[in-house]
């Protein structure tokens, strides 16, 4: 058995196969032994040591490996907008048309919990990376096999250059249940090329069809690769594989993409409650018709209407219950499933607790049907949907045994001045425990303030924001099921759309664990955020994966800038009772997929996270400034970026240093100064050679972080310099 890692020519029982359909080959191509089969490792999460080819001579096959049956190695991943695989190939000119098939033998796939990125199969796609090399390398692609856990089909495409910006992954198809993870599972995977498309198909049973054909010849029109591949978690033995090749120029035209017919819906957009009489109904069609609403009986709204048009009808609510009854009557076209009308009632509740700037009260045995006063609390989910602009909700002391998520749905708002408020009553304080659940806390409003509020054990976030011009202070979140607290919008909507100007004020997130353990951060912007968001003054610490995680993707493209300062971040990748898990332990993670975003980190301090304390996470764009990193698992700082990506790093008054010995500082000569103290390997020094020792600090020993009455941090002595004209590194 040998490693093959590149170009070797086809196997015997390969060679007989290509013979015996020498008739589907046109004679342009030469004979068909001339064809090569080639292996390579490449893209994002690759090793050597966990990514393999594996030609077996004896048995006429082929293994391919990503990562450990267990899950605790991983060997590259599938993902919406980049991949890192083994892959095992063969180059067809784009003249051809193919059809590729094997008999694929599930070695082991995927977690036991899934985590999405795992996947095998049969792979067509129009670029490959460099052999070993882990830069992100984006291509269109369509591929059958394993995917997300299960076996299904899935298209890459809108990739138009090497940025691999805009890729989106489209019509993911089920075509199987997630096979036995014992090797005893093999599926007769087919991939097919004709002048329509790309045809996707399980055990010869019915085809996907990708339509666009020429999708996979945008970034190499000349040539489309074409193969077997593992990544992440998996693992797969291949054998009669068959191939057979056709002219594009002679087949059969192609068939356009039919329509896809739309069922007619009506979507409500307005808010199910109300804590004013004027009152706008909203509503979506998605087909074009006639639209009636009726508000209580009286008719309110009756024209034509286009599909996706948004209809706004204003009205006044009466108290306690409204009906809206609705109807559209679509047009009769082709692209739709039906003419029948569709109907649906939508209630509507007018309901308010004291006046307007008065405050409400709510306690853990608070009902809806209470007063809302200090005397006769109501329950925490009537105070949010129904509070007042500028009103105080004043949330009193006690765990809060909660089964379903606290909603603050989009409209519900309030204003410049005048917020919305939920906060825990003054000297107490309350904890929201969903006991693994439900989620937990969803601010999509706007100009809300939350305050002192604990909230544990939420089986997703802790809390959500995606809304805009909110604050959140002297907020905990912990042993959630996934990151403490992240600001993230809808991936279907425009930047514009996404949560900004939010700022998280003295709070702290810790313990946060999902259930694949590689997720779940303290805090994260990251994805789908806009501009303005701003943690000041937060604690990080014992997350499973990071402390911060500002990752953007391709797919979605750059979020807006985010400012960190005066935040502390450690023991990231270990949860606090010491267990190891299988997250990226980074104190600061501040990019994601090459793309340039301007985050700024201040006045910051990362020490004994597991893996980096400062990571760019191939951001070629992040501005460090008077940050301190100690001691971290891999590197203190580690300023990294695509080979083809231009570093626009600005780092100042930074340091690094070391109690005890630990790799080097990685970043480019061009953050070499005075004012910079980064760790060579041997010594912390700037580029005059001026060396830190333990005697400039303090302490070097950790004591514990308290808060002051404000909810500040207070002064601690750890890593804080005895020199105070010495600017560099992070201070109270």
């Amino acid at each position: 058995m040998n490693h093959v890692q590149m170009t070797r020519r086809l196997p015997i029982l390969m060679l007989l196969v290509f013979a015996l359909s020498a008739t589907f080959i046109p004679a342009t191509t030469g004979a068909a032994t001339n064809l090569e089969w080639k292996s390579i490792i490449f893209g994002q999460s690759i090793g050597e040591d966990r990514n393999k080819v594996i030609v077996d001579e004896a048995t006429q096959s082929v293994t391919l490996i990503a990562g450990e049956k267990d899950g605790s190695v991983v060997g590259g991943k599938v993902a919406s907008s980049h991949d890192g695989i083994s892959y095992y190939y063969i180059e067809v000119d784009s003249s051809k048309n193919f059809e590729i098939s094997g008999k694929v033998r599930v070695n082991y796939f995927a977690k036991p919990i899934p985590d999405n990125q795992e996947a095998f199969g049969i792979m067509a796609r129009d670029a490959i990376g460099n052999h070993m090399d882990s830069t992100v390398f984006p291509s269109n692609m369509v591929m059958v096999g394993g995917y997300r856990g299960l076996i299904q089909s899935v298209f890459r495409n809108h990739v138009k250059d090497p940025s691999g910006a805009g890729a989106k992954m489209e019509n993911v198809w089920k075509m199987g249940e997630r096979p036995a993870n014992d090797g005893t599972a093999v599926y007769e995977l087919k991939l097919r090329k004709t002048n329509t498309g790309y045809h996707a198909s399980v055990n010869n049973g019915p085809e996907k069809i990708y339509y666009r054909p020429k999708q996979l010849e945008i970034l190499d029109p000349d040539r489309i690769y074409v193969g077997f591949f593992a990544a992440r978690v998996a693992s797969i033995t291949v054998s009669d594989i068959q191939v057979k090749f056709s002219d594009v120029a002679t087949d059969e035209p192609g068939l356009p993409e039919p329509p896809e017919a739309v069922e007619p819906a009506v979507t409500v957009l307005s808010l199910a409650g109300s804590p004013v009489a004027d009152y706008t109904f909203s509503l979506q069609p998605n087909a074009k018709g006639r639209l009636e609403v009726l508000h209580n009986g009286k008719k309110v709204f009756d024209n034509p209407v286009e599909a996706n048009q948004t209809v706004n009808t204003q009205t006044v609510l009466v108290k306690g219950n409204n009906s809206f009854d609705v109807t559209l009557t679509p047009d009769p076209v082709e692209t739709i499933t039906s003419t029948a009308p569709v109907r649906l009632r939508h209630m509507v509740t007018f309901k308010n607790y004291g006046k307007p700037g008065e405050p409400i009260y709510v306690s853990p045995k608070g009902t809806a049907n209470a007063a809302g006063t200090e005397a006769d609390p109501i329950d925490i989910y009537s105070a949010v949907q129904f509070a007042q602009t500028g009103q105080t909700i004043y949330v009193r002391g006690g765990v809060y045994e909660l089964s379903a998520p606290i909603m603050i749905e989009r409209g519900n708002n309030g204003a410049p001045g005048k917020l919305k408020v939920l906060a825990a009553y003054p000297g107490e304080k309350p904890v929201f425990d969903f006991g693994k659940k439900a989620n937990g806390v969803f601010l999509a409003g706007d100009y809300w303030k939350i305050v002192g509020i604990d909230i544990t054990k939420s089986s997703g976030n802790g809390l959500r924001i995606s809304g805009s011009h909110n604050i959140v202070e002297l907020v905990q979140t912990y042993a959630n099921g996934e990151t403490g607290l992240q600001i993230s919008g809808l991936a279907t909507e425009p930047f514009e759309k996404w949560p900004a100007n939010n700022l998280i004020l003295n709070c702290t997130s810790f313990d946060n664990r999902d259930p694949s353990e590689n997720n779940a951060d303290g805090f994260a912007a990251k994805l789908t955020c806009g501009p303005g968001n701003v943690f000041r003054g937060c604690i990080a610490y014992n997350n499973c994966d990071d402390g911060w995680d500002l990752y953007s993707k391709l797919e979605t493209g750059p979020i807006g800038v985010v400012v960190i300062e005066n935040c502390i971040s450690y023991g990231n990748g270990r949860m606090s009772d010491g267990y190891r898990t299988k997250g990226d332990g980074n104190g600061f993670k501040l990019g994601g997929e090459g793309l340039p975003v301007k985050h700024v980190l201040r006045n910051s301090l990362a020490f004994n996270n597991e893996t980096f304390g400062v990571s760019s996470n191939s951001n070629p764009a992040i501005i460090v400034e008077n940050t301190t990193s100690v001691d971290n698992g891999r590197a203190n700082f580690n300023f990294a970026n695509y080979p083809n990506a231009t570093p626009q790093f600005v780092a100042k008054n930074n340091i690094s240093f070391r109690t005890k010995p630990g790799a080097a500082d990685v970043l480019p000569d061009m953050l070499l100064s005075a004012n910079n103290y980064f760790y060579n390997g041997s010594h912390s020094q700037n580029n005059k050679g001026v060396k830190l020792s333990a005697k400039d600090f303090k302490s070097v020993t950790l004591k514990p972080f308290v808060r002051n009455r404000d909810g500040s941090i207070a002064p601690n002595d750890f890593m804080q310099v005895v020199n105070r004209s010495l600017k560099s590194g992070f201070r109270y």
